[in-house]
């Protein structure tokens, strides 16, 4: 093992499906592998699905090791209070809302450059349904294997 910067990318997402009956239903393949359909996210955050195809097809952001496309969801929630002047996508001016959202999260590792980081982030933003959406991004430090070439 061996350790390695990387950019954690993140934001949240509102969620407009039913989440109390949100459920993953998980699946087994011959080698093993339990995993899940990605349309079961897609239920209850629809502009989740446009997002997992931008990171599906980028070739920096969202890759460690072997493995490409890679991302952390949980589902928590947000709150905000719109101000005079805001044009909320849910929710009234002076009225504090609180929501259920999609906390999505991707890595980008410390060789990608940052004005590809940065596109990505832009990217993102574009996909968002907030007016104005919150996308951090921090760097920390995580293992990832040693890998020959």
């Amino acid at each position: 093992m061996k350790i390695v910067d990387l950019t954690v990318i993140a934001t949240n997402i509102p969620i407009s499906g039913e989440v109390e009956h949100f459920k993953l239903s998980f699946r087994q393949d011959e080698d093993g592998y339990m995993g899940t359909e990605l349309d079961e996210l897609y239920k209850i955050c629809p502009e989740f699905q446009a997002i997992y195809e931008l990171l599906s097809n980028h070739e920096q952001v969202g890759i460690l090791g072997r493995y490409k496309a890679c991302f952390n969801a949980s589902i928590g929630i947000e709150s905000y209070l719109p101000m005079e002047g805001a044009d909320p996508v849910g929710g009234m001016l002076g009225q504090t809302s609180l929501l259920q959202s999609l906390r999505f999260q991707t890595y980008a590792q410390d060789s990608v450059a940052q004005h590809i980081i940065d596109q990505f982030i832009i990217d993102l933003a574009h996909l968002h349904p907030w007016e104005h959406p919150v996308i951090e991004a921090h760097k920390i430090k995580s293992t990832l294997p040693n890998m020959a070439t």
